[in-house]
């Protein structure tokens, strides 16, 4: 019988641990978790909750986490609820969009968990949003899996989060710069805006990736038309942010505090006609399956 047994046994081990199964995803967590432990890494804060927000940059979410940020058990780890500001490997630009995990669990954990405060007293929620964090999600949930936490897939539409780039930023000198690690030319300024594009289609399939666990896909446009509900649904998740407010003024990049609105518009308007053409060119060329998947189909609607 032992015999008749085993090959059926060890087919349904192989089953279990294939490589999206969920035994294999918890094996890996808890192998996670313990080597971070064992490398000096803290031991869990029963006190300490988090929610990650996997996000564009420009996409919205400084006036989201400020949002979040208005509730008593809000707590964040850099000004920006940007954590990867505290680590220099994690702050450098040249490795921004690597896929690959760039410090350890250990270290990841020591300098998030101890800037979060000292342990014990009132529990508390840290907002963590880094972008590029959407590049390595599973390594940074893994890491700490031992304690409670939400994720939330934040998305923003095309046009205004690409132009959001270009009024902030030295964006063709950036653009350029990006050139050779994406293999497209920079000669023309067309060049340039198909490289914002581009990178705006990498960040989207990387946030598609995220929402495989994700506790919750938000768009910044349903936050702006009706944050209470939203805000219900994130309280649902994460209770201690139920006293969220929705009317909270935000301090958000270089404007005055006000209540949070939908800047989409007066973003799109300060693209020149011809950079938005081109842009959408690319989008409809080379992102029209993704975009949709994302939920901006084509044309207008991508504002």
């Amino acid at each position: 019988m032992a015999e008749i047994l085993y090959p059926s046994g060890l087919a349904t081990l192989k089953s279990m641990l294939r490589a999206n199964s969920p035994v294999r995803r918890k094996l890996k967590q808890d192998a996670a978790v313990l080597k971070a432990r064992l490398t000096g890494g803290l031991r869990p804060d029963p006190t300490l909750r988090w929610l990650f927000i996997f996000t564009f940059p420009n996409g919205g979410s400084t006036a989201f986490s400020d949002l979040l940020g208005s509730s008593a058990a809000a707590r964040r780890l850099w000004s920006n609820c940007e954590g990867q500001w505290l680590i220099p490997e994690l702050a450098d630009v040249r490795r921004r969009m690597l896929e690959k995990p760039l410090v350890s669990s250990a270290k990841l954990r020591r300098v998030w968990m101890r800037q979060a405060g000292p342990r014990g007293g009132a529990d508390r929620v840290v907002i963590e949003k880094s972008p590029d964090n959407m590049f390595r999600w599973r390594h940074i949930r893994d890491s700490f899996a031992d304690m409670p936490q939400t994720s939330i897939v934040f998305t923003r539409a095309p046009l205004p989060t690409v132009a959001s780039w270009m009024g902030r930023y030295d964006w063709s000198a950036a653009a350029s710069g990006w050139a050779g690690r994406l293999g497209m030319p920079a000669a023309t300024r067309e060049d340039r805006l198909c490289i914002l594009a581009e990178l705006y289609l990498r960040r989207a399939r990387a946030l598609v990736a995220c929402r495989e666990t994700a506790d919750l896909t938000l768009s910044y446009e349903t936050l702006c038309r009706d944050p209470a509900i939203c805000l219900r649904k994130i309280a649902d998740l994460e209770p201690l942010l139920k006293d969220v407010d929705p009317t909270a003024l935000l301090n958000v990049k270089d404007y005055k505090p006000r209540p949070l609105r939908n800047m989409n518009e007066q973003s799109v308007a300060k693209l020149l006609p011809e950079d938005r053409a081109v842009l959408q060119a690319y989008f409809d060329s080379t992102g029209a399956a993704l975009l949709a998947d994302l939920g901006y189909p084509g044309g207008e609607a991508q504002v």
